[in-house]
């Protein structure tokens, strides 16, 4: 998996690309968290559109880089989210926790 962050406006944007699975899924959160510590931000977006493939333990990645980022009043929105990973996070019931957007794009225009 790799994880390319930046800031734009009061935004960190996070493209993870590859496939997020038990072996890797930690670093979303601590990635996360060391960028924003130098760079807060109010708003975290995950970009999808570049993973091909995600299992539970990446679910559980999101899962809890949303709980933290809400207990430090940021918000955590997901964009790109397509293919297997859809589905993935649809048959694990994970996609009616996060608010998700087509794009990036359609992300940062949201208020």
């Amino acid at each position: 998996m790799n994880i390319e962050i930046e800031k734009q406006d009061r935004n960190a944007i996070a493209r993870v690309s590859g496939t997020m699975t038990m072996e890797n899924s930690d670093a979303l959160l601590s990635r996360l968290s060391a960028f924003h510590q130098q760079q807060p931000a109010s708003r975290v977006i995950v970009d999808l559109s570049g993973l091909t493939g995600i299992d539970s333990s990446g679910i559980g990645a999101l899962i809890e880089c949303r709980h933290h980022f809400r207990s430090l009043g940021v918000e955590l929105l997901l964009a790109g989210v397509a293919g297997k990973v859809q589905l993935t996070l649809r048959v694990a019931r994970a996609d009616t926790l996060f608010e998700i957007f087509t794009t990036t794009a359609e992300a940062l225009a949201a208020k």
